[in-house]
């Protein structure tokens, strides 16, 4: 037994309303007949080929985006157009497709310039369309890039897989926005002009383009799935399964006085940073606790690691707004710190493509410049 239900792809943006119309009455022909228009496939029901005429029009002529579009005419004015020979078929967002299979029966629109009128609201929706793609691309930017504070280059280097497809699914997103809001544009000026619609455009071009583009964006969404789902993620060891640390530790800057409570370190690596380490250690220093922070990362680039250190001292901004002026090391290329009244301190040190950033709470036995020489040696890689 056939199945009487057939999903077919749009071939064009549902706002590129010639060629939809000339898609959907070759369908007619074929003997499949619009029941549903949905964002990526029009459902059609099988029945004897004919031909007939589609027509989209505008489903409100006034009224707030904030609201709802009707999903169907009201019914005097459904009568009013079934008198004509148009029976009402679907409706999607702020369009209605009609359709007449009275070869006979007047067009829905004889007006160009009312035509065009008609469609204000259909051109404030395509507009706001691809304003809310911008706005959710910044949305997703934010939580992307913030923690703490913007972190831009550092969610970049860790992950530039994700970073890049969701770059790309942007794009596609924001053409397909863009692309029905210029179409409208379009055939509002040819209707102010008094040209009327072509109802036969050629749409088998157009449908190579546009497939290809819903194709792509669904091939980035499974990528960034994918790829959030556990690629290049941090791989939790120990620090002696790693061996020398291209850091120091509590222990190194504070000597035998220290004995270690807790540590904890992560490793992972991308194509601009292969090497990025994230070291927690809780300590007592005598009877003082003490917590250290280490982020580590080797990057592509010397400037890539000036940039990210500039970032990680950004970060803290909202703990000490006021950064505190230190030496810069021997052999250390750029030296960035803060030192909150000493409840909490952070040191960064760049060197080549390499940038470490250490932090810690806590009471310390020394002044941040007396543990300068040694972070810049451990990170030189020096005994």
């Amino acid at each position: 037994m056939r199945n009487d239900i057939v999903l077919r792809p749009l071939p064009c943006h549902f706002y590129d309303v010639e060629r939809m119309e000339s898609w959907l009455q070759e369908q007619a022909a074929k003997g499949l007949f619009l029941t549903r228009w949905g964002s990526v496939f029009a459902r059609f029901r099988r029945a004897e080929p004919a031909k007939v005429r589609y027509r989209i029009t505008a489903a409100r002529l006034e009224g707030s985006l904030w609201e709802n579009p009707p999903e169907a005419p009201d019914p005097e004015q459904q009568e009013l157009f079934s008198g004509e020979g148009w029976q009402f078929v679907a409706g999607r967002g702020e369009l209605f497709v009609y359709l007449c299979s009275d070869p006979a029966a007047p067009e829905l629109d004889t007006d160009p310039a009312v035509q065009a009128l008609s469609l204000k609201m259909v051109r404030r929706d395509a507009r706001s369309t691809a304003v809310v793609v911008l706005l959710n691309a910044a949305v997703v930017a934010l939580n992307m890039g913030m923690r703490g504070g913007f972190f831009w280059l550092g969610t970049l280097v860790k992950a530039p897989g994700t970073v890049l497809l969701a770059a790309l699914l942007f794009a596609d997103c924001l053409l397909y926005g863009v692309s029905g809001w210029l179409n409208l544009r379009r055939m509002t000026r040819q209707l102010k002009q008094g040209i009327p619609l072509d109802h036969n455009k050629p749409w088998r071009a157009e449908a190579v383009r546009y497939r290809a583009s819903v194709l792509g964006a669904l091939v980035l969404v499974v990528g960034m799935v994918a790829v959030a789902a556990g690629w290049g993620e941090p791989a939790e060891i120990s620090a002696d399964e790693y061996g020398a640390l291209p850091f120091a530790t509590l222990t190194d800057l504070t000597g035998s006085d220290t004995v270690q409570e807790k540590t904890s370190l992560t490793a992972q690596g991308s194509v601009l940073a292969p090497c990025i380490l994230h070291y927690d250690e809780d300590a007592y220093i005598g009877t003082a606790p003490c917590h250290l922070y280490v982020d580590y990362y080797q990057t592509a680039a010397p400037w890539m690691a000036q940039r990210l250190a500039k970032e990680l001292h950004d970060l803290k901004k909202k703990l000490a707004p006021d950064p505190v002026a230190i030496p810069c090391p021997a052999g250390v290329d750029a030296a960035y710190a803060y030192d909150d009244e000493g409840v909490f301190e952070q040191v960064i040190l760049v060197k080549g493509d390499t940038v470490m950033s250490a932090l810690w709470f806590g009471e310390m036995p020394n002044r941040t410049e007396d543990f300068l020489p040694i972070l810049a040696e451990k990170m030189q890689g020096q005994s």
